[in-house]
């Protein structure tokens, strides 16, 4: 390569390595997370859980969410959730019954890849049956008139 450089002039060599380092530097990015997934909805809460294949090669996961449509006389509000760095996490509080866009973005040394294709979420309602542990110590009285 020393030899190939010597015959260059300057202008090519300080050329062929500007093209070098921005090839290496976007081919560094991580790419969009895949599979990014919703279960155990509640009014105030979901689980995701999302792929990656070489999650070695990642420093960690951001997740960006808001409400798809904004309240009344707001503005539409997104936020992120950095520093996750598995591949599963419990996003809350959110608000009940309200519908999110949620994506995925994976992070290296380099920066911040593309996100992931975005799932919509509608958390349910305040009050919905959730699983919970039996009653327990319960007296129940009839009363007859």
């Amino acid at each position: 390569m020393a030899g190939c450089n010597a015959m260059l002039s300057e202008f090519e060599r300080c050329e062929f390595l500007e093209i070098d380092f921005l090839s290496s530097y976007f081919a560094a990015l991580p790419a969009a997370p895949t599979n990014l997934q919703a279960s155990e909805i509640t009014a105030t809460s979901v689980k995701l859980t999302w792929s990656y294949p070489d999650p070695d090669d990642l420093t960690y996961y951001v997740i960006r969410y808001g409400p798809k449509t904004p309240l009344k006389n707001s503005r539409l509000q997104v936020h992120e959730m950095s520093g996750i760095v598995t591949m599963y996490y419990s996003l809350r509080p959110l608000s009940p019954y309200t519908e999110y866009e949620i994506q995925v973005i994976a992070v290296n040394q380099v920066g911040r890849g593309p996100p992931s294709a975005p799932i919509t979420v509608r958390t349910g309602e305040t009050g919905q049956y959730e699983k919970s542990s039996p009653m327990r110590n319960t007296n129940i009285f009839l009363a007859s008139r």
